[in-house]
């Protein structure tokens, strides 16, 4: 059973992905702008900075 933490990372996940990670987006904003959104979201849903590091990790350093 998946626990309440890792749906919440996975939502905000798939939240970040949908507004942030277009092609438009990744041409218009930097890696800072993103990772201050990426943020703003967890700080928003109160994720651990454990659970940001992880996102930043995956959706904007790994990528990048």
């Amino acid at each position: 059973m998946f626990s309440d933490e890792a749906i919440k990372l996975g939502r905000i996940q798939v939240e970040f992905q949908a507004l942030y990670d277009t092609k438009e987006m990744r041409e218009r904003l930097t890696t800072k702008d993103r990772t201050q959104e990426l943020l703003r979201i967890c700080t928003r849903d109160n994720v651990s900075f454990d659970g940001f590091e992880y996102l930043e990790r995956k959706l904007i350093t790994e990528v990048a």
